[in-house]
């Protein structure tokens, strides 16, 4: 998938996050677990895949 730049995906990623924000930054010192989920379908394909 091509998005018109030359950034790799992890470079994209948080201005991607941080168009979808909303509100002030949480407390730094709060831990957050996020959970990956390679099996999970987005677009059609494995996340993996995409």
């Amino acid at each position: 998938m091509h998005f018109g730049d030359d950034r790799t995906p992890r470079e994209r990623a948080p201005r991607h996050v941080a168009t979808r924000s909303r509100g002030p930054a949480p407390d730094s010192t709060q831990r957050v677990t996020l959970n990956f989920r390679p099996d999970r379908l987005a677009g059609g394909l494995p996340s993996r895949e995409r």
